[in-house]
C-alpha cells in the first residue's frame, strides 16, 4: 500500500523531470540554432559529472528517514548536512575550475567554445548543494505528491523564464537559467516546504562554521555510505 500510494508520485515525478529536461534543447535550438545545442550540452553534462561526484539525496536517503519521528534530531542532523552539502559542493566547483580546461585543452580541444558557460555551472554549484540537501526530507516526511508538485512548478517556470532568457541573450541565457535561474525560482519554495517540515530549523552562520562530535559522527557516516556508493 505504501509503494502504491508514493510510488506512483516518484514515477509521475521523473516522468515530469524527463519532460522538462527535453524543453531547454528545444529553446536553444528554436532561438540560437542546431550547432549551439552541442556547445550548451557539453557544458551542461561536464557540470553533471562533477555534481554526481558527490550524491548527496543517494547518500541521505537512508538516513532522514530514520529520524523523521524526531523533529529535534532531525533539524541538527539536517543543519549539519546542509553545511557539508554547500562545502562539499563549493570544492568541487574549484576543482572543477582547474581540472576540466586542463582536460578541455589537452584532450576535447574542440569543447573549448563550452567553457564559458560550463563557469557559470560553477559559480552556482554552492545553491545546488543546498537544493540536494533539502529534496530528500521530502520523501522522508512521504511528501512526494507535493514534491511532485513542486516539479511540475519548476518545468514551468524555468521553460518560461529559459525562452525569455535564451531569446535575449543566446547561450548565455540558457546557462543563467539551467544554473542560477532554477535554484532561486526554488529557493524560496524549498525555504517554505522545509518551514513546514522542519518548524523550528533556522539557519546559523555560527553553527555552519562549528564542528563538534555530533558533525565528526555524521562525517564518517556520510563517508561510509559514499564509499558504499562509489563500489
Amino acid at each position: 500500500a505504501i509503494l502504491k500510494a508514493h510510488g506512483k508520485w516518484a514515477i509521475a515525478n521523473d516522468f515530469m523531470g524527463n519532460v522538462g529536461s527535453s524543453v531547454r534543447p528545444f529553446l536553444i535550438r528554436t532561438f540560437v540554432g542546431v550547432e549551439a545545442v552541442a556547445v550548451f550540452m557539453v557544458a551542461h553534462n561536464f557540470a553533471g559529472y562533477l555534481s554526481s561526484a558527490f550524491p548527496i539525496r543517494e547518500v541521505l536517503s537512508p538516513i532522514f528517514p530514520r529520524q523523521a519521528h524526531d523533529a529535534k534530531a532531525l533539524t541538527a542532523t539536517f543543519d549539519r548536512v546542509l553545511k557539508y552539502s554547500t562545502l562539499a559542493f563549493l570544492l568541487i566547483a574549484v576543482a572543477g575550475a582547474v581540472m576540466v580546461p586542463l582536460l578541455v585543452g589537452f584532450i576535447f580541444p574542440k569543447y573549448v567554445l563550452s567553457l564559458p558557460y560550463f563557469f557559470i555551472y560553477l559559480v552556482a554549484m554552492p545553491l545546488l548543494g543546498f537544493r540536494l540537501a533539502v529534496t530528500p526530507l521530502f520523501a522522508a516526511f512521504k511528501n512526494q505528491k507535493l514534491f511532485f508538485s513542486i516539479t511540475i512548478y519548476r518545468t514551468t517556470a524555468s521553460a518560461l523564464l529559459g525562452a525569455l532568457l535564451i531569446w535575449l541573450f543566446g547561450l548565455w541565457g540558457a546557462a543563467l537559467e539551467a544554473s542560477f535561474g532554477v535554484t532561486l525560482l526554488l529557493l524560496p519554495v524549498y525555504i517554505r516546504s522545509l518551514r513546514e517540515m522542519l518548524p523550528n530549523w533556522k539557519f546559523s552562520f555560527r553553527e555552519f562554521f562549528l564542528i563538534d562530535s555530533t558533525d565528526k559522527t555524521l562525517i564518517r557516516l556520510i563517508f561510509r555510505r559514499l564509499i558504499h556508493f562509489w563500489r
